[in-house]
């Protein structure tokens, strides 16, 4: 329905001709709620158009969330979502979620109705995932930080913004105010199952992932080892107990059982600003390297690869997998030391934009550290155990490839004698 006069239904007016992700989505979130199910959107400028309509979006000149007026374009406005995102101001899809999210996620999660941190959580990272993209380049604000000297290697070309951009009649397809409408409703529909997606895997994923991780961080075997189990999301977590200020150094390798490759795999943790960047990743004499040929370099039984990116290793067992964690340390200790600078100073900078969330709690007393820097020490002269069955995990004793360490079958590592 465009340029029509509404009626006594309620109504979303957009702005008509071209249209983009920020007025689709706008129109998406306010459709999850019962009460806006059903509204009818309308496309125009027209002022009396725009007076008597519900709820009005990317067009009008206002932000004024009590009248459910949300528009961004108007001189000296500058907004933002919240303090953790200063240099992002909030296009029309950014206000109506900052009013309207958490409702949204309670009513699409009923099961969080009565857990307002978890939900609090969940809005928080769903801005982050999928709202803050949208306000940025509606916004025309750059990825890099103005005056930067970097230059992306490659531009991305199937953002949401760009799939709802190109669905926009081209110059020679029909352009007529029906077509135009039909094609906007479509980017709606779009907006909205990439909204929804985003929200399960947030909501019944990323959360129940966080217990998980939480467990296996109070009961890790050594300060940069973590070990899950089951294997799930685990980076966010991650970030988020470091944030504790009683940390004392970061968790560098993460480690979980791989049922289908009956072998236990490590990955190298990332910094929370660089996904492609590892903290301290395996050595550079393991990388590429498979079963014997690993086993003989490294000098640990089991080894079976370590990608030639650096980033993980596997192993036959528990007990193998952690010697390849210790040793990649011990033979890196100067790399390892400006890890934990690096680490410090990326916690310091991010603490002074948003706190450690509130369950965030202390955890138990460190156990030593290991023996620092070449030549490694620990050599393990023991049998290797065999390879695990298939199936879930093993039940596993380490007692004799890492010393010190009792494995209870639970996730719940302790200092040995």
């Amino acid at each position: 329905m465009e340029n029509d006069a509404p009626t006594s239904e309620v109504t979303i007016a957009v702005h008509p001709g071209k249209f983009h992700c920020d007025d689709a989505m706008c129109c998406a979130l306010l459709r999850l709620l019962p009460r806006y199910q059903k509204a009818t959107v309308i496309r125009t400028t027209d002022p009396a158009i725009l007076n008597n309509s519900t709820i009005v979006c990317d067009v009008g000149g206002e932000y004024e969330p009590l009248k459910l007026r949300f528009d961004h374009h108007q001189k000296g406005y500058f907004q933002v979502f919240s303090s953790s995102t200063p240099l992002i101001k909030m296009a029309a899809c950014g206000q109506v979620y900052k009013h309207f999210g958490r409702e949204i996620i309670r009513q699409l999660s009923p099961q969080l109705e009565s857990r307002p941190d978890d939900v609090e959580l969940i809005y928080q990272k769903m801005y982050g995932a999928i709202i803050k993209e949208i306000d940025a380049d509606d916004n025309g604000i750059s990825q890099l930080p103005a005056g930067s000297n970097v230059h992306l290697v490659f531009s991305p070309r199937t953002t949401l913004s760009i799939r709802v951009s190109s669905m926009n009649p081209q110059w020679n397809e029909d352009s007529s105010t029906d077509a135009i409408y039909s094609r906007f409703m479509e980017a709606v529909d779009l907006c909205k199952k990439e909204f929804l997606t985003t929200l399960r895997f947030f909501a019944k994923t990323w959360l129940p992932a966080r217990e998980i991780v939480k467990s296996a961080y109070s009961q890790r075997p050594n300060p940069y080892i973590l070990v899950l189990e089951p294997y799930c999301p685990f980076n966010d977590h991650l970030h988020d107990m470091e944030k504790n200020p009683d940390e004392k150094e970061p968790v560098l390798y993460v480690i979980s059982y791989q049922a289908e490759r009956q072998s236990w795999h490590a990955n190298c943790t990332k910094p929370a600003n660089d996904f492609f960047a590892n903290r301290l990743s395996f050595p550079q004499d393991w990388a590429g390297l498979r079963d014997n040929e690993l086993e003989n370099v490294s000098q640990i039984p089991g080894s079976q690869f370590v990608h030639v990116a650096k980033f993980i290793a596997a192993n036959k067992t528990l007990e193998g997998i952690l010697e390849m964690c210790r040793k990649s340390v011990a033979l890196q200790h100067q790399q390892y030391l400006k890890a934990i600078e690096a680490w410090d100073a990326e916690r310091k900078s991010s603490h002074s934009k948003s706190p450690p969330p509130k369950d965030i709690v202390s955890k138990r007393p460190s156990p030593p550290p290991p023996p620092s820097g070449p030549p490694y020490a620990r050599r393990n002269t023991s049998p290797q155990p065999t390879s695990p069955p298939p199936g879930p995990a093993p039940k596993l004793t380490v007692s004799t490839a890492i010393p010190k360490l009792t494995y209870n079958g639970n996730v719940a590592f302790h200092p040995g004698p």
